[in-house]
């Protein structure tokens, strides 16, 4: 995709398509349960490969020498990129024990918005902000520019 062309249309098409999905909300009822569960796993399943944590997890447990070669492993310190994981599965661990337990569950907002001053005030004593804007997917955004001969 070189470029895309935002228009009033597509807006209206979108939000159009939302409502004709309300309108068939109650054909829902027909769908048996487990249809519906297996097709978001599915879903789940088929996007995580897509993931970048998931990637990145995934690296933790893989032998150094099958690194994917265009990879940001192979641009930082593999430590570095490992603890970055570690501190967003650590996030991830704390929401869920939040969200699941009802005593907490009101404070489950407050972490989300607490993850915005972590990222911006704690992470940069530990990273430098090019190794940041790598670990935060800033090697995928420019791919697309180098395939077209843009420097970045």
């Amino acid at each position: 995709v070189l470029r895309v062309c935002e228009t009033r249309v597509s807006a209206l098409a979108a939000n159009a398509l939302i409502l004709i999905t309300v309108c068939i909300l109650p054909l829902l009822t027909f769908v048996p349960l487990a249809t519906l569960f297996g097709f978001f796993l599915f879903m789940g399943y088929s996007s995580l490969r897509h993931n970048p944590l998931w990637v990145r997890a995934l690296l933790a447990v893989t032998d150094s020498h099958r690194y994917p070669p265009q990879h940001i492993v192979r641009r930082l310190r593999r430590w570095k990129v490992h603890l970055y994981t570690a501190l967003q599965l650590a996030w991830l661990a704390v929401i869920l024990a939040c969200k699941l337990n009802h005593d907490s569950a009101p404070f489950f907002p407050i972490l989300v918005i607490a993850m915005v001053p972590f990222r911006a005030l704690l992470l940069p004593f530990v990273f430098t902000p090019p190794e940041l804007r790598l670990l935060d997917g800033g090697e995928e955004s420019h791919k697309g520019d180098r395939k077209h001969g843009k420097k970045t």
